[in-house]
């Protein structure tokens, strides 16, 4: 026993020293991607091209939006350039070659593609992990579509399509209002089983949580609405909503990218026209992107406010309209009728 005095040496600052040292052991492997860039129409070794503004680094964590092109003509990368790319819209190969490590992904949405300036050829390449392993090489696969995910055992193609969804997810609806909520309908159309549905939400398109569960008992056919309203909150602008099968299959609906603003702030009217709308919200320029419900892009404007966009050329159904206000966004939905 030591004496009860001033010079009785600590255990407690060595013990603080050993914990933390054996805590940065267990969680340095699981620590995350440290940049999330999302890109705009450009290349992809320009740092303009994504936000917040630099070329791509290790460990980033990449977006692609839909309707956005990424074009790659250079040689990016090396075995250990760890990344994850979510792709909606299209990474262009215009005889770029990038290498990156092999536990990179490259997750294809069901917009989502690879490409080629001109023809494909064996410049264009995507190597995952060792210099030789090339998952993908323009004139030996040429473009591919999404869904799917492009990994290090990739080879070409990939695998059979997923199921049909046993429920359709149509598409849904975003609003907020005055009391801070935020009110989410999502409808869809009933196979007549039991339904359990989940809203998921996301900040960088890769890792969600769940924010509500919902359970459905409904004729075929029958059509619902998941409808939730929210307190606005940090939320992330990817939402999405699962279906969890009695056989526990889990199908998904389509990745909706949306960024809640008031109702206050955006109007869009009329919904239905036969010939144009026009935009009201607190913004000096609006970028309108419109969109078929196959997500294909049917047309690009920049307006001013109250200034009117000409649908006429338009063929009749439902569209979706993206419209970028001061770097914020809001959905809004648009029949065309004739």
């Amino acid at each position: 026993m030591y004496p009860e005095s001033s010079d009785r040496p600590s255990l407690l600052p060595k013990i603080l020293t050993i914990l933390c040292f054996c805590l940065y052991l267990i969680f340095l492997p699981y620590s995350g991607y440290s940049v999330t860039r999302e890109a705009s129409n450009g290349n992809w070794a320009n740092a303009s091209t994504w936000t917040p503004s630099g070329v791509p680094a290790n460990n980033d964590s990449l977006i692609i939006p839909l309707g956005v092109s990424v074009t790659l003509s250079t040689n990016e990368g090396s075995s250990t350039f760890n990344l994850r790319v979510n792709i909606r819209g299209t990474l262009v190969f215009d005889n770029g070659k990038l290498h990156v490590s092999a536990t990179s992904l490259f997750y294809l949405q069901p917009t989502g593609s690879f490409s080629c300036a001109g023809g494909c050829g064996n410049n264009d390449q995507l190597r995952i992990g060792g210099s030789s392993n090339k998952v993908w090489q323009g004139d030996v696969c040429g473009p591919i579509n999404g869904p799917g995910v492009v990994n290090s055992s990739f080879n070409c193609a990939f695998g059979p399509a997923p199921l049909p969804l046993p429920v359709v997810f149509l598409h849904p609806r975003f609003s907020s209002n005055q009391d801070q909520q935020i009110k989410i309908s999502w409808p869809f159309v009933s196979d007549g089983s039991e339904s359990r549905l989940q809203l998921l939400n996301s900040k960088d398109g890769f890792n969600y949580q769940v924010i509500e569960t919902k359970v459905f008992r409904l004729p075929n056919g029958r059509t619902a609405e998941f409808e939730i309203e929210l307190p606005h909150s940090n939320y992330g602008s990817y939402w999405k909503l699962t279906q969890l099968t009695v056989s526990q299959a889990v199908h998904e609906s389509s990745v909706v990218h949306f960024l809640v603003k008031s109702d206050d702030e955006v109007q869009m009217y009329p919904s239905i026209t036969s010939q144009e709308f026009k935009v009201s919200c607190k913004g000096e320029q609006i970028d309108a992107y419109i969109y078929s419900m196959k997500g294909e892009l049917m047309l690009q404007v920049t307006i001013t406010q109250d200034q009117i966009v000409d649908v006429s050329n338009l063929q009749a159904g439902h569209y979706l309209v993206k419209l970028i206000i001061d770097q914020s966004q809001s959905v809004k939905h648009l029949q065309v009728v004739r």
